[in-house]
């Protein structure tokens, strides 16, 4: 299919016109490599048949140009008009029906003596051997007056193309032809007939941009997606602009052999410099001067395998990879290597030369350990680990297997794997502890270990750090940095105690020593103090309100960062949250997520969106704390996960709290990947999992099991908390499904004595809610108004909606005034948490007033609207549209029978809402 190219055929049908009448024409279809020259020969034929003109063709190739007159040959032999289908035999196909003897060749005008227009088509004429190109300079010379019209082909920017024999033929033309890309549209009409039907716009576009418009890239193109299996379908236009067809790099392979040795040296230096290729290195790496520069890239360019772009640049990736086949692999090396050098003598950027060190698998010289160092910094500075990783790895490769220098590197690749693969982290960490000498060396790399990580490894492990930390000393009798080195090892040690009951106490007794004055100018002395303050979080024996004050200084002293992930500042969020300071807590780690989004460390983000969702749920905003633990899985493996007790508990409390949980969320946990060891870490977060599973598929009594199991779990760790993990009040609600109010009394009394004990409004007003519910008459009121009361000084805005809603139902069942407000009150409270289809909103009768009740969407709206809101406010707080809100407030007028806002809080106060209804 030709299309786009009907100026050309009438260039060509007009030289037909003016040789029927005697006079004859030279035209030169130029242009670069892939341009459509030959296809628009193949269509020449047809054309002359129209003009009553015979056609004799041929075609110049670079492997037979040590055949003489073998372009002549084709023409000649058998001088008879080629047939209409295409292109003529080679003359390796004729040769061995001809003479050896050097053959009579005729004068070039014999052929144009005839009265019938005469056609002939020469391609790739610069390719063809000496002997014929002077005969076609001579019948080129002596086209006027006769009937014929010579067709060749040049390719432009071809060092052949410049040769003397060849502009013999070229500098006669009477006119130039140059087939411009195909558009936009033409390539739509070639896309739609490769794949026999319609396609996707963006598809073609990229099909479009991926070629440029070239033919031959294009048809290479599609011949390469079809082989892939690629739908003309918009979610493949990447993958589209991303094909090196072997065959497109096998043609610009064959293009760059024709060229001298100096322009294919430029082609590898483009290739190894990429962004860096400013003209000095040029000149330098090919040992060019600037005019040879100039001219190598005119030709490359006029060939199309550069861009016209000022910044030097392939025209398609399929050039790079013939530039790189074209090379061997020491050579490329070569280059990187002269390139690095040229980059570090010339004082560039670290990073900018560990690029081309990266390349390199050859030793280096010793300065480029501290260029990969220096680079590796850089990168974690702009907050990517990865890259920092990758020049440590192969700082290493240049380093020795022992000593000091290989240990510092290990211990650098250790902290920067900490963002996305902990569990390397941690073996290089150790692995630089066997190379150091000295105690506090080995301290230093031990400590180098992220807290959380040792809190989740082998036993092995943390023996060998603690024998470490033994031979360092303890930090009462060090100073400086040896001091830091032992502080940090004793935070990570004590985290890594959290399973033993007999060392949690222990470390509660260690905080008691410090007294008022626990270390905190430090950062390592913060860790120390994070670990013990959560000792005491776990076991209970200290308040609520002892937790908050010292972890609310830690967290004061802690930027909002995503490296806390690797410290024990998650340990103090975890104790902070626990004692109901979810408030600031929240802000606080929105700073941190928000800085975790600049940076490329998928595991710091992952935990800071964790430490988000988990303060969420603390607000009582629960749906809000959704697409934040779904990122975080999102962003880890199913082993990291189902090894991190954090992520997993995050986890259950989202699905316990959430009165229908995410069915995407309930499915992730068969995904999960649970270490085979039985220890207490990976039990516990196999059991929590597979209770939260169960209680989000429905099934109660597996629920139970699994909580329980939990809880005995906990009770051995010494884990007396039941803000952390409420698993009585989790189980308490299944064992109310069952009817089994026995078991629930039993759970929710025992929760009830140990939440006041630890004193945060929302862990005593969750039990007093739960045991009030289950009480009849003035007692159970009495419960219900004091969970009420008590969580009135609870950030927990969804615990304190279900009170609300269980006591006004309660009491509008005992006919008491006040129950309209408290309904009124759970409901708003409800609605801003995106709450819906809570049990103590369904639990309420009344008569409704439509026979279309409101749905849970128009509830919550309306709700929000009485309180003074605009739409655009109630959009922000429910995380829709306010197009969708306008909706569902006209439709809550019509429902109502009220004509506005002005109505609507009488009609919702006589109102008794079934939400249930859809």
């Amino acid at each position: 299919m030709l299309l786009e190219r009907e100026t050309e055929l009438s260039q060509v049908s007009e030289a037909l016109r003016h040789a029927r009448a005697g006079r004859g024409s030279l035209l030169v279809v130029g242009g670069p490599v892939g341009n459509g020259k030959s296809a628009f020969l193949d269509a020449l034929p047809p054309l002359a048949t129209e003009h009553g003109a015979r056609v004799l063709r041929a075609s110049g190739a670079v492997s037979e140009q040590r055949f003489p007159f073998g372009v002549v040959r084709q023409l000649l032999d058998p001088a008879k008009p080629q047939g209409l289908s295409g292109r003529p035999p080679s003359v390796k196909d004729r040769i061995g029906a001809m003479p050896c003897e050097r053959p009579e060749i005729p004068d070039p005008v014999e052929l144009t003596s005839d009265r019938q227009p005469l056609l002939v088509l020469v391609d790739n004429v610069h390719a063809a051997d000496q002997p014929s190109q002077r005969w076609l300079g001579q019948l080129a010379r002596r086209l006027d007056g006769t009937r014929a019209v010579l067709v060749v082909t040049v390719r432009d920017g071809d060092p052949q193309t410049e040769l003397p024999l060849a502009r013999a033929v070229t500098d006669l033309a009477t006119g130039w032809l140059r087939p411009s890309g195909l558009s936009v549209p033409a390539c739509r009409l070639l896309v739609e007939a490769h794949f026999d039907g319609p396609v996707q716009e963006e598809f073609v576009l990229a099909c479009h941009e991926a070629s440029g418009g070239n033919p031959m890239v294009l048809k290479a193109t599609l011949l390469a997606a079809a082989a892939a299996g690629h739908r003309p379908v918009a979610e493949e236009a990447a993958r589209i602009r991303a094909l090196r067809p072997p065959a497109l790099s096998h043609r610009f392979l064959s293009c760059l052999q024709t060229y001298p040795e100096h322009v294919r040296r430029l082609c590898q230096a483009v290739l190894v410099l990429g962004q860096d290729a400013d003209p000095e290195l040029l000149d330098r790496l090919c040992d060019l001067d600037p005019a040879g520069r100039t001219e190598a890239i005119r030709l490359l360019r006029r060939a199309g395998l550069l861009t016209d772009e000022p910044r030097l640049r392939f025209s398609h990736h399929a050039v790079g990879a013939a530039v790189e086949h074209s090379a061997s692999v020491a050579e490329v090396e070569r280059l990187h290597t002269k390139v690095a050098a040229l980059l570090y003598q010339g004082g560039h950027p670290a990073e900018r030369v560990a690029a081309h060190l990266l390349a390199v698998t050859a030793p280096q010289e010793d300065w480029t350990t501290d260029v990969l160092r220096s680079a590796a910094d850089s990168a974690l500075r702009r907050g990517d680990p990865e890259s920092a990783a990758r020049y440590l790895r192969r700082a290493l490769l240049a380093c020795g297997p022992e000593g000091p220098g290989r240990a510092e590197l290990l211990m650098g690749l250790a902290n920067a794997e900490q963002g996305f693969d902990t569990g390397a982290a941690m073996r290089h960490a150790l692995q630089a502890t066997h190379l150091l000498d000295t105690p506090a060396g080995r301290a230093r790399a031990a400590a180098s270990i992220g807290l959380l990580a040792l809190g989740r490894t082998s036993s092995r492990t943390v023996e060998q750090v603690r024998r470490i930390a033994g031979e360092h000393g303890e930090p009462e009798r060090l100073r400086g940095a040896d001091r830091e080195a032992a502080l940090r090892l004793e935070a990570r040690l004590r985290h890594a105690s959290q399973f033993d009951p007999g060392r949690l106490d222990e470390a509660v007794d260690r905080l008691g020593e410090f007294g008022d004055r626990p270390p905190m100018d430090t950062r390592s002395g913060r860790e120390l103090t994070a670990t013990l303050l959560y000792a005491g979080m776990l076991t209970g024996r200290l308040t609520a309100v002892e937790v908050a004050r010292l972890g609310t200084r830690i967290l004061d002293r802690e930027p909002a960062s995503p490296d806390h992930a690797h410290t024990a500042t998650p340990l103090v969020v975890t104790a902070l949250l626990a004692a109901d300071r979810a408030p600031a807590v929240c802000s606080w780690l929105e700073l941190s997520v928000s800085e975790s989004g600049k940076q490329q460390a998928p595991v710091s983000r992952a935990i800071a969106c964790a430490e988000l969702a988990r303060a969420m749920c603390g607000l009582g905003r629960v749906a809000a704390a959704v697409p934040l633990i779904t990122e975080a899985l999102e962003l880890l493996d199913p082993e990291w996960i189902g090894g991190d007790l954090l992520l997993v508990g995050v986890l259950a409390s989202i699905i316990h709290e959430s009165a229908v949980p995410d069915p995407e969320l309930i499915g992730r946990i068969s995904t999960m990947y649970f270490p085979a060891d039985n220890d207490p870490h990976t039990a516990l977060t196999k059991s929590l999992a597979a209770g939260a599973q169960a209680a989000g598929q429905g099934n109660s009594t597996e629920a139970i099991r699994h909580l329980r199991d939990c809880g005995r779990m906990v009770e051995r760790l010494g884990w007396r908390n039941p803000a952390v993990l409420p698993w009585r009040s989790w189980a308490a609600a299944h064992h109310l499904k069952l009817g089994q109010t026995g078991d629930a009394s039993e759970l929710i009394d025992e929760e009830l004595v140990l939440a006041e004990r630890w004193g945060a409004p929302t862990a005593i007003g969750r039990a007093l809610r739960i045991r009030g519910g289950m009480e009849s008459g003035e007692t159970g009121v009495k419960l219900l108004r004091e969970a009420v009361e008590v969580l009135g000084g609870s950030p927990n805005a969804l615990e304190l909606a279900r009170a609300c809603l269980s006591l006004g139902n309660r009491l509008r069942a005992d006919g008491q005034a006040d129950a309209a407000e408290l309904l009124r009150r759970g409901n708003l409270l409800a609605a801003e948490c995106g709450a819906t289809l809570l049990p103590e909103q369904g639990s309420q009768a009344g008569p409704a007033t439509d026979s279309r009740p409101l749905t849970g969407a128009e509830h919550r709206v309306a709700v929000l609207a009485v309180t003074g809101r605009t739409n655009q406010d109630i959009a922000e707080v429910l995380g829709v549209r306010s197009r969708t809100v306008e909706k569902h407030l006209t439709r809550v007028y019509r429902k109502l029978g009220v004509s506005g806002r002005s109505g609507l809080d009488d009609a919702l106060r006589a109102l008794a809402p079934d939400v249930n209804a859809v």
